[in-house]
């Protein structure tokens, strides 16, 4: 294989190899050589380390390049680098990705052969094929994997492929699902100047806890607590499952277990006492009222006139005005304005009372 040397045609008639190139110093091994058609290539210590192919691409570490610039292998760039536009060397944007005009600018993350996360920014003019705006930054994943979201190595929140939110947990069940530890689990802070902490909507209702019931309220009628047509609101304390009390769908206002001893009830109630057990009538002033009780179990009744500021007198029925009697007792607190109730049977008994004066609590 002759070399030809001349002020025309340069260096020709000789291709080389990397171990043996064309083109070489006092290294025999390593230097410029032609290893195919319109390709040139630079080895080193007798291996392929650089080649630029008939199309113009570059190729480090791969004899194949695809790409204007293919590299195989570890790399690292120094300075600001910018893809699809001009990087600012003034700008701390070590990565200046752009696209043209019209289209969404895309930093997809990959593996082998798998789209899978991308970020980007839709300036595609429309709305795009993920259902996002234009005009909006998004990020997230391109096949069938869940989303998370990290900080300082731990877990703050997942996505799942359904579209579900977790914080908390990596299986979210609903489109927001929070499970706590031994903190609080949620908590919501409204302004200082007013306004809802949280707004649910369902259709043209505004409120919350919607599914058979709602709490909602403004500023001109207050809170309300809505159950759904024939169903009763029911309340429950300190972490049991045992039902406390409920206003029926009827709007009657029933307590549905034993009270404490001395617990305080209003007008209308249904309330159940042990036996001996009491229960307190309130006043917000001093004055007087007609106190209406009765046994829902036996029919026993009496109607008394409650005096804040003495006993109370027996009108009609069972009963005594005094803390005596058999069936049950009605007498006047000596401690504050209250009427107590003691419960005189034998065993635990429900009552039920009105309480009729526009200065006591109904």
């Amino acid at each position: 294989m002759p070399l030809v040397l001349d002020g025309t045609n340069g260096v020709s008639g000789v291709d080389g190899t990397a171990s043996n190139p064309a083109i070489e110093g006092t290294d025999s091994n390593t230097g410029i050589f032609y290893p195919a058609a319109d390709t040139v290539a630079i080895g080193t210590g007798g291996t392929e380390a650089l080649r630029v192919n008939s199309s113009q691409q570059v190729g480090i570490g791969t004899s194949s390049p695809a790409y204007k610039l293919d590299v195989n292998g570890t790399s690292k760039l120094l300075g600001n680098v910018g893809v699809g536009g001009n990087p600012s060397a003034s700008t701390n944007i070590p990565l200046y990705v752009q696209n043209a005009a019209g289209q969404d600018t895309q930093l997809l993350l990959t593996t082998t052969g798998v789209n899978n996360t991308v970020i980007a920014f839709n300036n595609s003019g429309v709305t795009n094929a993920q259902g996002v705006p234009n005009n909006t930054v998004y990020f997230g994943s391109l096949n069938t994997y869940p989303v998370a979201i990290t900080n300082a190595g731990n877990l703050v929140a997942t996505f799942s492929t359904s579209g579900n939110m977790g914080i908390g947990t990596t299986s979210p069940a609903s489109k927001l699902h929070i499970s706590g530890g031994t903190a609080n689990t949620a908590r919501i802070d409204g302004s200082s100047n007013g306004g809802a902490w949280a707004v649910m909507r369902n259709g043209s209702v505004t409120g919350g806890i919607y599914n058979t019931g709602a709490i909602i309220g403004d500023t001109t009628s207050g809170v309300g607590i809505f159950a759904e047509t024939g169903l009763d609101v029911r309340f429950y304390t300190n972490g049991s499952a045992t039902e406390r009390a409920r206003i029926t769908s009827g709007g009657i206002f029933e307590l549905r277990s034993t009270l404490a001893n001395g617990a305080y009830v209003k007008s209308g109630e249904n309330f159940t006492l042990a036996s001996n057990a009491t229960i307190n009538i309130t006043g917000t002033i001093a004055g007087a009222a007609l106190v209406l009780i009765y046994n829902v179990n036996d029919g026993a009744g009496a109607v008394f006139f409650a005096n804040y500021l003495a006993n109370s007198v027996k009108i009609a029925g069972d009963g005594a005005a005094t803390d005596t009697g058999t069936t049950f007792a009605v007498y006047k607190n000596a401690s504050s304005h209250v009427t107590t109730i003691r419960n005189r049977y034998a065993t635990s008994q429900t009552f039920r009372i009105a309480v009729y004066s526009a200065e006591a609590t109904p």
